[in-house]
């Protein structure tokens, strides 16, 4: 009766403390599936961080030269603003456009006898300007769009930013609660083989 209490006994603190390790174990194995799975949404967050950094840094610099063409960079700003303007492709054919209609402007002028009247630069003026001024209007214009992706994407990024905070957190968090579950539940198997032990 005595050996078969005391080898109950033994038994049961070896169950109690084999059981104790399973439960340090689950935790160790649910820990690093955690810890795997936060590692691939931060790598999830890099890859889309890498995809809208190139937006987002020309969208900078598109919001400077759209500032420097409405003057917010002084006089210098927009000579600068000038000059990129001037080395846009669509100021190059805008030239020939040009050319073209003061070609046919001072062919008309010449064959009326008005070539050397004020009506030929009026006339020149109005066919020229609009299509100057159009066209230096729609080169603002992608520099808005262009600084508007850039906002786009900064405003993306700060969202995704924002999320990967709030999981990182809650993943630390449930790492912390791992830990103390494995912890406890390993505390409790050995005491309820104690218990079981000493006939608790």
């Amino acid at each position: 009766m005595v050996f078969s209490a005391i080898l109950g006994g033994v038994t049961s603190l070896i169950a109690g403390n084999k059981a104790a390790k399973e439960s340090k174990r689950a935790s160790r194995a649910q820990e690093r599936l955690t810890r795997e799975g936060m590692a691939q949404q931060r790598e999830f967050f890099e890859k889309a961080e890498g995809y809208l950094q190139p937006y987002i840094e020309r969208g900078y610099e598109y919001d400077d030269y759209y500032g420097d063409a409405y003057g917010l960079g002084g006089k210098e700003g927009q000579v600068l603003a000038l000059e990129r303007y001037k080395s846009n492709p669509s100021y190059a054919l805008l030239q020939d456009v040009v050319g073209d209609a003061t070609t046919n402007v001072k062919s008309t002028m010449a064959a009326n006898g008005m070539l050397r009247s004020g009506a030929y630069g009026h006339e020149l003026t109005q066919k020229i300007a609009p299509i100057v001024l159009q066209d230096y209007y729609n080169y603002q214009g992608g520099m808005d769009a262009g600084a508007r992706r850039g906002q786009s994407a900064a405003g993306a990024l700060a969202g995704y930013t924002t999320q990967q905070g709030a999981r990182e957190a809650q993943g630390y968090s449930n790492i912390g609660q791992i830990q103390a579950s494995g912890i406890v539940g390993a505390n409790n198997a050995r005491q309820q083989g104690y218990q079981n032990a000493m006939g608790y």
